[in-house]
């Protein structure tokens, strides 16, 4: 059976994505949420990831009311033949995951991750920060395609819409850059000195932030200025 706008590809009633150029299954990866998904391209050339659960329904189950979600019946998301699956509202598919203990708003609790919900605010508070998705990264031990999707506020929502992420990405700093300007003031160099110092390559706006201590609190405050 084939997709609308995927057409080069035959999607299989067990989930399997099988090109029709070279006859050959489309490798499938999961997702942090736990859901197969597989890189196709579509009608336009363009290539797109697509969860695998979703082509299925999409193939062979008829869908009247326009309903937008997908629901695994047995709660397995890598259960995705097309008799386990279903078309349902948003709320539907979430009442279904409360009532068979598939969802938490714990972070602990979602798949493909160790990270607890004190790692996330850490990542959360890091970004507010003003920290680099790469600073955050190597800081926390994350990865970086996780810390993009906190900053996004793809996952973990209960906790990432807690926190605004306004830092503009030309206002993000090198920790050691930042470093450096606190080393400064606490020798005394007034703002104008260290935008000096340092060849213009940090505004005197930034230095001041610092010097308030409105970003990059977690290096300034273990300065005395």
């Amino acid at each position: 059976m084939f997709v609308k706008d995927f057409e080069d590809y035959k999607i299989t009633k067990s989930g399997e994505v099988i090109s029709q150029k070279t006859g050959k299954e489309i490798k499938s990866r999961r997702n942090e949420f736990g859901y197969y998904t597989v890189f196709i391209r579509n009608s336009a050339g363009e290539y797109k990831t697509m969860k695998v659960h979703r082509l299925v329904a999409m193939a062979y189950l008829s869908n009247p009311e326009g309903l937008p979600e997908v629901n695994h019946i047995d709660g397995d998301k890598g259960n995705n033949n097309h008799h386990n699956l279903e078309w349902v509202s948003s709320k539907r598919n979430k009442e279904h995951a409360w009532e068979n203990g598939l969802y938490s708003h714990k972070c602990e609790n979602h798949y493909g991750t160790d990270l607890t919900e004190n790692d996330v605010r850490k990542v959360c508070e890091l970004l507010v920060d003003g920290y680099r998705n790469s600073d955050v990264s190597s800081m926390t031990g994350v990865s970086r395609h996780t810390v993009t999707n906190i900053k996004n506020k793809r996952v973990w929502k209960d906790i990432t819409t807690q926190y605004a992420f306004k830092v503009k990405r030309q206002d993000r700093k090198d920790p050691k850059a930042v470093e450096k300007v606190c080393s400064l003031l606490e020798q005394g160099y007034s703002v104008s000195e260290i935008v000096a110092y340092l060849s213009g390559k940090i505004k005197d706006y930034d230095v001041r932030r610092i010097k308030n201590r409105k970003i990059f609190k977690s290096i300034s405050d273990k300065y005395n200025f």
